[in-house]
C-alpha cells in the first residue's frame, strides 16, 4: 500500500510523519526512511523518537545505522540510501518526506522494500509539496507511481478550519481571542505552520494581553517570527509576483483578473505567468471567479514595507476602479474614504456618486461617504450645495433625521438658487414630519409651493408633506384639503398621500366601506416615480385597517410587503412602522407578550432613528400591552410619556389617549371616584371617536360596563347608540354588530345576546369579557351553577392571552362560587431574584413598591388581606429579604430588566 500525502508549504506534512513515526514505534512496526548528513544545511528535523531513531531531512542523503546515529558516527557520502530499524516479521513502515525532491534511487529503494515485505505487510508514505508539483517538479516521481502495481491512496492536507484555529488559540492563551486577534488568526488562512508561528510569536514577543474574558492583540503588530517565515516563503517568488501580491495586500479586497491587471497597468494576458506563479505558491487562490489572498498574514508583510503615501495612492486607484462594480462598492467606499484629500476632485466626485448609488441598499455607508466629501469641500466651492443635498438625502435614508434637518436648515440660511431652495425646503418638510415636529411642516411645505421654479416632483412632495402634516395635527380637519387635492386630479405623490389621509379620516368617522376603497386605491397609485420616502404610507394605512377588522392573513401579507419595500429602498427611518402594525396585530390576536416585545423594539428604532412621529403610537401599543399583561404601573409610565408627546404636538396615534388612560386609572384604583371623574371628563372624546370602536370591538362594552357600575346609565345608553349607529352604517362589517350585541346584553341583562357575543367576537380580549359578563349575569340572576361554566371559560381565555390581572379577577369570582382555580404556571425559567416569583407574587411586589397597604393591594388582586400577607411572607423567604422596602427595590430592578 502506498499513501501519497500532498499539501502546501507549512501544512503539517513533516509533523504528520513525525507523529506517524512515534505511533509506528509504539505498535512495533519496523521503520525505514531517507537519512541526510548532519554536515549539510538542515531546515527541519524530527525530535528523538522511541530511543531508537532520529531522522534529519536536507538536500543530501547518507546511509547510517541506528547505533552509529546514536553515537554520532556520521560518515560523509553522496549516495542516497535509507536508514532505520526493521525487526524480522514486523510490518514495515517506509516514509519519505518531500518525495518530489529526492533522487529516483531512493524512491526505487522504497519500492523494493515494499516488494520484499508482502508477507509481513508494508506501508510506504510519501509527502509532496503542492507548490512544487504545480511548477512541474516531481514529474518523474509521478511516473514511477503510475508504473507501480501497488494500491495507492492520495490525501491532501487542507487548511485548518477557523473553529479549530480559534480553539488552538484559546488553548494556548487560556482565553478566547478578541475580535482583533481573531482577524489575525483568520488571516493565516488556516496554514498550520503559520498559525503556530503566530501563536508562538505573540506569546514569546509579549504581544498578547490575556484579560479576564478574552486574549487580545493588536492586528497591526505582526510577530517577528511570522515576518521571518513570510520572508522565506516570499523569497521563492519572482519580483513581478511579489509586486502583484503587494497590490493585492494593500487593496485587501477580492478582485477579478481584469481589475487586478488594470491596477498593475497590464493586460490580463500579460499577467498569466505571474498569476500562475502566485496560484501555484498557494498564497493566492480563486474564489467565486475572483482572486483573494489565501494567507493574508504572509502577503501583508509586503504592504507593511510601503510608505503610507504609496499605500494611499494604491487605495485611491482601487477605489476609483471598483466604484462601478456592484459587488465591490462597499470596498470602494472604504478605499476612497481612506484615500480622499482636499482638492482631489476626481475622488470627491467619485465618493458623491457612490453615496447616491449606495443610498438605497447601504444608507449608513452612503451617509458616511457624503459627510466625508462635505468635510473636504469648502463652503465657497461651487459643488458644496449639491453635496449638501446628497448628504441630507443619505442621512435621511440612514435614519439620522435630526442631523439631516440641521444640515438642511444651515444651508437654507445662505443664498441659494430658487430650484435648490425649493428642493431643500421640501426635504426639510419631510424631515420635520418624520421627526414629529408637525407645527413647522406647513410653513416649509407652503414656502416650497410658493416657489415658481420648484420642479413638479418637488411640488408634489411638498403637497404630500403638507396634507400628511395636517392630518397628524388636525385629524378630521384635514378631510376638506384631501378631497380638494384629489378633485384637482394632479396625480403624483400628493394625490396618493391625499387618498391615504382621506382613507384614515373616513375610518375615524366610521365610514368603513369607502375608507377601504380609498385606501386600496392609494396603494394602487404607488408607481415607479413615487419618491421612496412616501412609498410605504399607503400600505401602512391599509394594513392598519385590516388589523382593525381582524383580517389577520391579509394584514400580515401587506405588512410583509411593507417590510420588503422598506428594506428594498433602504428606508431605515421607517423601519419602526411595520413593527408597530404587527405589534397591534399580535395584541389583537391575543399574543400579548410578543406584542409587547415587538413594540419595545419599535420604540428603540424610533429613538435611534429620530422618527419621533411614531413615538406616541409605540407608547400606546406598549401601554395597552402592559394593561393586558397585568402591569398597570408600566402602563401608567407609558401613558405619561404618551401625554407629554401629545401636549408637544409630536406625532400621531390611533388609540385615543383618553381610552388608555381611563383603563390605567381603573386598573390602579378600581371603580371609585377617580374612575368616575375620568369617565365624565373624557365623555365627549369617548363618544365621538367612532374609530376607537372599530379598532377595539371590546371598548364599547367595556365603557358601558364601567358606566353602569358607576351609575352613569345615560352615558351607557349614549355609548350604546354610538355602537348601534356604527353597526347600522356598516352592515357588511360583522364585528361591529357583535360589539353592539355585547353592549345590548349588558344594558338589557340579556343572557342570549351575551352568549351570541361570546361565539361571534373575533377579538380574544372582547370574547373573554363577554364570557365573564355572561357568567356575572347568571350569578346575579340566581343561577350560580350555570355561571360557573362561562366564568371558567372567561378564565381560560384571559390566561391564554396573558391577561394576568383579568385572570386574577376571574379566580376571585369563582372562589365566591366555591370553585378554586390555581394560577397558571409562570412562564419564566429563572430560579432566582425577581424571576423566581410567580405572576401573582410579582403583581403584589409591584403594588408594594407603590406604597399600597395590604388592604389596598387585596382589592387590586382580588384576594383577602391575609392571603396578601401570606404571599408577602413567601416572597421574603424566596428573595432572602426582611422588609417591604427591600421588596420594592427588587420590584423596581425587575421592571428595569424588562425595559418597562
Amino acid at each position: 500500500m502506498i499513501a501519497v500525502v500532498d499539501g502546501p508549504p507549512g501544512s503539517g506534512k513533516t509533523s504528520m510523519l513525525g507523529r506517524l513515526l512515534q505511533h509506528a514505534h509504539r505498535v512495533g512496526f519496523g521503520v525505514r526512511q531517507p537519512m541526510l548528513s548532519r554536515h549539510h544545511a538542515v531546515p527541519r528535523q524530527y525530535s528523538p523518537v522511541g530511543g531508537d531513531l532520529r531522522v534529519v531531512v536536507g538536500p543530501k542523503q547518507t546511509h547510517i545505522s541506528s547505533l552509529d546515529w546514536d553515537h554520532g558516527h556520521l560518515p560523509e557520502t553522496t549516495l542516497p540510501t535509507l536508514v532505520g530499524h526493521a525487526p524480522q516479521r514486523a510490518p514495515m513502515l517506509v516514509m519519505c518526506d518531500d518525495a518530489d525532491r529526492v533522487d529516483d534511487r531512493i524512491i526505487g529503494e522504497c519500492l523494493d522494500i515494499l516488494a520484499g515485505s508482502t508477507e509481513r505487510g508494508a506501508l510506504l508514505v510519501l509527502t509532496r509539496c503542492t507548490a512544487r508539483l504545480a511548477r512541474g517538479e516531481g514529474t518523474r516521481l509521478q511516473g514511477l507511481l503510475h508504473s507501480t502495481p501497488y494500491p495507492q491512496v492520495h490525501l491532501r492536507l487542507e487548511p485548518l478550519p477557523e473553529t479549530v484555529v480559534t480553539s488552538l488559540a484559546t488553548e494556548r492563551f487560556g482565553a478566547p481571542p478578541c475580535p482583533g486577534l481573531q482577524s489575525m488568526l483568520v488571516s493565516t488562512g488556516g496554514n498550520p505552520e503559520l498559525v503556530d508561528a503566530l501563536l508562538g510569536g505573540l506569546r514569546d514577543e509579549g504581544l498578547i494581553d490575556v484579560g479576564e474574558t478574552t486574549a487580545s492583540a493588536s492586528p497591526e503588530r505582526v510577530p517577528h517570527r511570522v515576518r521571518s517565515l513570510a520572508a522565506v516563503r516570499l523569497a521563492r517568488l519572482s519580483d513581478r509576483c511579489r509586486r502583484m501580491l503587494t497590490v493585492m495586500s494593500v487593496v485587501d479586497t477580492p478582485l477579478r483578473v481584469y481589475q487586478l491587471a488594470s491596477l498593475l497597468g497590464e493586460s490580463s494576458t500579460e499577467l498569466l505567468d505571474v498569476l500562475q506563479e502566485a496560484l501555484d505558491s498557494e498564497l493566492l487562490r480563486s474564489e467565486d471567479h475572483r482572486l483573494v489572498a489565501a494567507q493574508q498574514l504572509v502577503v501583508r508583510t509586503l504592504a507593511d514595507e510601503l510608505a503610507q503615501t504609496v499605500r494611499r495612492a494604491i487605495l485611491r486607484d482601487a477605489g476609483l476602479l471598483l466604484r462601478d462594480s456592484p459587488e465591490a462598492r462597499d470596498a470602494a467606499a472604504t478605499h476612497l474614504l481612506r484615500a480622499a484629500d482636499t482638492g482631489d476632485e476626481p475622488v470627491l466626485e467619485a465618493m458623491t456618486d457612490l453615496a447616491r448609488r449606495l443610498a438605497r441598499d447601504q444608507p449608513a455607508r452612503a451617509a458616511e461617504l457624503a459627510l466625508g466629501v462635505l468635510r473636504l469641500t469648502g463652503e465657497d466651492d461651487d459643488a458644496y450645495v449639491e453635496r449638501v443635498r446628497t448628504a441630507v438625502n443619505t442621512l435621511m435614508a440612514a435614519g439620522r433625521m435630526s442631523e439631516a434637518a440641521e444640515l438642511a436648515r444651515c444651508t437654507l440660511a445662505r443664498p441659494l438658487d430658487p430650484e435648490t431652495n425649493a428642493e431643500l425646503r421640501s426635504t426639510l418638510a419631510n424631515l420635520l414630519l418624520m421627526s414629529g415636529q408637525t407645527t413647522e411642516v406647513t410653513d416649509e411645505a407652503e414656502a416650497t409651493l410658493e416657489e415658481r421654479a420648484a420642479p413638479t416632483v418637488v411640488r408634489q412632495t411638498a403637497t404630500a408633506a403638507k396634507i400628511y402634516g395636517a392630518f397628524v395635527r388636525e385629524g378630521a380637519g384635514s378631510e376638506a384639503e384631501a378631497r380638494r387635492i384629489l378633485a384637482a386630479g394632479s396625480g403624483g405623490v400628493g394625490s396618493m398621500l391625499a387618498g391615504t389621509v382621506l382613507a384614515n379620516v373616513l375610518w375615524e368617522r366610521g365610514v368603513l366601506g369607502e375608507a377601504l376603497t380609498v385606501a386600496r386605491n392609494a396603494v394602487a397609485a404607488v408607481s415607479h416615480g413615487t419618491p421612496p420616502v412616501w412609498r410605504p404610507q399607503p400600505k401602512l394605512a391599509l394594513a392598519e385597517k385590516l388589523v382593525d377588522l381582524r383580517e389577520s392573513a391579509e394584514a400580515e401579507a401587506v405588512i410583509r410587503d411593507l417590510d420588503a419595500e422598506i428594506d428594498r429602498y433602504g428606508l431605515a427611518g421607517q423601519a419602526a412602522a411595520p413593527k408597530l402594525v404587527r405589534a397591534e396585530l399580535l395584541l389583537h390576536t391575543g399574543r400579548v407578550p410578543e406584542a409587547q416585545e415587538l413594540a419595545r423594539d419599535a420604540l428603540r428604532t424610533v429613538r435611534n432613528t429620530g422618527t419621533f412621529l411614531l413615538q406616541p403610537r409605540a407608547l400606546a401599543v406598549l401601554a395597552l400591552a402592559s394593561l393586558r399583561g397585568g402591569d398597570p404601573i408600566a402602563a401608567a409610565g407609558h401613558v405619561e410619556e404618551f401625554a407629554a408627546a401629545a401636549r408637544d404636538g409630536v406625532g400621531f396615534y390611533r388609540a385615543p389617549l383618553e381610552w388608555i388612560e381611563l383603563q390605567v386609572i381603573h386598573a390602579r384604583h378600581g371603580e371609585h371616584s377617580a374612575a368616575a371623574e375620568a369617565l365624565r371628563r373624557y365623555r365627549t372624546e369617548l363618544t365621538t371617536r367612532r374609530g376607537l370602536f372599530v379598532a377595539e370591538p371590546g371598548a364599547g362594552p367595556w365603557l358601558i360596563r364601567l358606566a353602569l357600575r358607576l351609575g352613569e346609565r345615560e352615558l351607557a345608553h349614549t355609548l350604546f347608540d354610538v355602537l348601534c349607529s356604527l353597526s347600522d352604517d356598516n352592515p357588511g362589517f360583522t364585528l361591529l354588530g357583535t360589539a353592539a350585541r355585547h353592549a345590548q346584553g349588558l344594558l338589557d341583562a340579556d343572557a342570549a345576546a351575551l352568549r351570541q357575543a361570546v361565539a361571534e367576537h373575533r377579538d380574544p380580549w372582547a370574547a373573554a369579557w363577554a364570557a365573564e359578563d355572561l357568567g356575572t349575569l347568571l350569578a346575579r340572576t340566581g343561577a350560580p351553577g350555570d355561571a360557573t361554566l362561562p366564568l371558567e371559560d372567561a378564565l381560560r381565555r384571559f390566561e391564554r392571552i396573558g391577561c394576568r390581572h383579568d385572570a386574577a379577577r376571574l379566580r376571585s369570582k369563582l372562589r365566591e362560587l366555591g370553585v378554586y382555580k390555581r394560577p397558571a404556571p409562570s412562564t419564566t425559567s429563572d430560579d432566582s431574584g425577581w424571576d423566581c416569583l410567580d405572576d401573582t407574587e410579582r403583581t403584589i411586589a409591584t403594588l408594594v413598591s407603590q406604597g399600597l397597604t395590604n388592604r389596598q393591594i387585596a382589592k387590586q388582586v382580588f384576594l383577602s388581606s391575609s392571603t396578601v400577607n401570606y404571599h408577602l411572607r413567601k416572597k421574603f423567604r424566596k428573595l432572602g429579604i426582611n422588609s417591604r422596602v427591600e421588596l420594592a427595590g427588587f420590584a423596581h430592578a425587575g421592571r428595569d430588566d424588562r425595559g418597562d
